[in-house]
């Protein structure tokens, strides 16, 4: 057993700082939710100044598919890293991914950022290296920290998260290549879609039930069952068909059924209590 950790899995203690070096390395979390914050206001900031031709944005890259990769790729995938450090060791038990290597992590994303704002002095390519490495290391960090953990079931998220990594890759070559990216963009926000769907698909029902217990309610969220599987599978459907033809009839229709299914999924969860409101 790891030093500081209970036996109980999902139960794990604090590090202490000096173990994390300085607070704000303690968890996953804290640099990647501020980091995640603080650049989405930068990047509106930066292109806004763009389209009011204040400056350039990363030339030999263009400024449209900056802005796309930056709001999907370097926001987007910040919130996924700070959610999924945080996640790992309560699934786990493990402690969290702390100090001298969440701060290389940190310090691997920072450095995307910034390499794509200089591509005007060093080009697209190195920046295109550095952004493309960021994601398969997050990857192989949680897969390390599940399976020294035991933590099968949890390796399941991983393969979105992988579906990521790839969809970024992919979006560098579309951009080199067309000029613009495509299916890459579709893959991503699927990915993120899927990894919604998935985790909030636990997580809502795990708090749920904490306040309906308060309040002394009979009524409990559903486990999870068939509505649950036939929204996955319809919803998961309806995004592969939305990568491959979006603009078809069938990839429309199909996800007003996902939507169906997703709302009676949530009503589900929610469980009943007549009378009360969730906001009381």
């Amino acid at each position: 057993m790891q030093h500081g950790v209970r036996a109980e899995r999902g139960s794990f203690r604090m590090p202490a700082t000096g173990e994390a070096g300085i607070p704000l390395l303690s968890y996953g979390f804290r640099p990647f939710f501020l980091g995640a914050a603080l650049w989405a206001l930068l990047a509106m900031v930066l292109w806004v100044g763009s389209l009011a031709g204040l400056w350039q944005l990363a030339p030999g890259y263009g400024a449209l598919a900056w802005h796309a990769h930056e709001m999907l790729f370097g926001y987007a995938s910040a919130v996924v890293a700070g959610f999924l450090l945080t996640a790992v060791p309560n699934w786990t038990g493990r402690l969290p991914v702390a100090g001298s290597r969440l701060a290389l992590l940190f310090s691997l994303w920072c450095l995307a950022r910034i390499a794509f704002l200089a591509t005007e002095g060093i080009g697209p390519l190195p920046a295109i290296v550095v952004d493309s490495i960021f994601l398969p290391c997050l990857l192989l960090v949680a897969a390390r920290e599940i399976v020294a953990g035991h933590d099968w079931r949890n390796l399941k998220p991983l393969a979105l998260v992988g579906l990521l990594a790839a969809a970024n890759i992919a979006f560098h070559v579309e951009v080199l290549i067309a000029g613009a990216p495509d299916v890459s963009m579709r893959v991503a926000v699927a990915a993120f879609i899927g990894l919604i769907m998935l985790i909030g698909g636990r997580i809502t029902p795990s708090f749920t039930p904490t306040w309906l217990l308060r309040m002394r309610s009979p009524h409990l969220p559903a486990a999870f069952g068939r509505v649950d599987k036939v929204a996955l599978i319809t919803s998961g459907v309806a995004l592969v068909l939305w990568i491959v033809v979006p603009t078809a009839p069938a990839t429309g229709l199909l996800f007003l059924a996902a939507a169906a299914g997703q709302a009676a999924r949530l009503g589900a969860g929610v469980g009943s209590m007549p009378g009360t409101s969730l906001s009381s």
